[in-house]
């Protein structure tokens, strides 16, 4: 018996409606916060890569930022002191090209800085590590492929899509109580 308000839609259709948009909208939301994180991310470390056009109150200001973030990692008057003392060598150097980070690490390297910008070297080397620790999104998409491979024979496409949904959302199932979960299968089991 079919309700007039009932769609009928084919397999197809209802793997790109419950599936696959359901995916989409997730992956989404989650880039948007990524990008978001990173924004916040760099923004703490621009001043750093912008001395020689900073005044002092703001080299203060982005120091000052950035200290209160990594308080543990470098000391604020001294971070404070080697970013003025740098911006004066920077100038000093007088290089018409853009400053970005990985220069001025290669600038500190070689020109054996390291010891007399060792909060600055901490900073720079805290921004260039950052970014190749975060890929969670590349493992949830390792781990839908290794499911769906694997798996695809001897399951059924509702199956996989909860799987891949666990899969995904990890860190929401990693707080679940399973022994509710375990105790509901049982009943269902027994009756």
């Amino acid at each position: 018996m079919k309700l007039d308000n009932e769609l009928i839609t084919s397999g197809r259709e209802k793997f790109k409606i419950d599936t696959f948009l359901v995916i989409l909208d997730h992956l989404l939301n989650v880039l948007k916060k990524r990008r978001a994180a990173y924004q916040n991310f760099f923004f703490s470390f621009a001043f750093i890569v912008m001395l020689e056009r900073l005044s002092h109150d703001d080299i203060v200001k982005g120091a000052t930022q950035l200290n209160e973030i990594y308080y543990d990692d470098m000391d604020l008057n001294e971070l404070i002191n080697e970013c003025l003392h740098l911006k004066a060598h920077i100038i000093q150097l007088a290089d018409d090209k853009q400053n970005n980070v990985p220069k001025l690490l290669q600038i500190l390297h070689e020109k054996n800085l390291i010891s007399i910008y060792p909060n600055i070297e901490i900073a720079l080397r805290i921004y260039t590590s950052t970014a190749v620790t975060n890929c969670s999104a590349e493992r949830s998409f390792s781990c839908l492929k290794r499911i769906k491979n694997y798996l695809r024979s001897t399951m059924s496409q509702d199956q996989l899509n909860a799987l891949a949904i666990l899969s995904i959302e990890h860190e929401l199932t990693n707080q679940l109580s399973y022994d509710d979960i375990i105790e509901d299968c049982e009943k269902k089991i027994k009756t």
